[in-house]
């Protein structure tokens, strides 16, 4: 039979995180979300894993063992093939606020020779988000990537993270499109989608 839960327990304690996949699920799978603030439940795992996934199985597998709900845990970040992938995994501890982050990505990419770029075509790169979801017999994985190029200026108020500075092929940036567009195309709407159909293909 396929596992389709009514309600998940979304292991983030990033808002935007939350409130994005929170959507995602309601809207477009019709299941429900619970927080972990909704139960009480506080501290973090430490993330040492090497990859996307690793750090996703970290967080899913110490939340379902305190909460023993289906657990979803998600593990993202942006991707820049020039700087060798960084920040990769490190894309959320490399600055403590999200404009930090953007500034230091945006100057690392300046010192390393991509100003014109930045300033005209853009530089490539991308999203990825890599799914755990845990439940008390079985674990399913998906991952989803969104591409697209970083500019030098920011735009738009919605969204968070690296979203103002990351711009789509017609030219806007993730953080200039309405929650509801943006949640139709991410990272973790494409890995949502294939973690679900994994599931309901069982």
């Amino acid at each position: 039979m396929p596992f389709r839960p009514d309600a998940l327990l979304l292991a983030t304690g990033n808002s935007g995180k939350f409130l994005e996949m929170e959507a995602i699920l309601r809207e477009g799978l019709g299941i429900s979300s619970i927080g972990l603030g909704d139960l009480g439940l506080v501290g973090e795992p430490e993330e040492d894993g090497l990859s996307f996934v690793a750090n996703a199985r970290l967080k899913a597998e110490y939340w379902f063992s305190r909460a023993r709900l289906p657990t979803l845990a998600d593990d993202s970040g942006l991707v820049i093939p020039c700087l060798e992938g960084w920040p990769g995994i490190h894309s959320a501890r490399i600055a403590k606020a999200d404009r930090d982050r953007r500034a230091l990505v945006l100057e690392t990419l300046g010192k390393a020779g991509f100003s014109y770029e930045l300033e005209s075509t853009g530089v490539p790169a991308w999203f990825e988000c890599a799914l755990v979801l845990k439940a008390p017999e079985k674990e399913w994985i998906a991952e989803g990537r969104l591409h697209g190029v970083l500019k030098l200026h920011e735009t738009g108020t919605e969204g968070f993270g690296y979203d103002p500075i990351f711009y789509l092929p017609d030219s806007r940036s993730l953080a200039n499109r309405p929650p509801a567009q943006k949640n139709s195309l991410s990272h973790r709407s494409l890995a949502l989608q294939s973690l679900m159909k994994k599931m309901l293909a069982e």
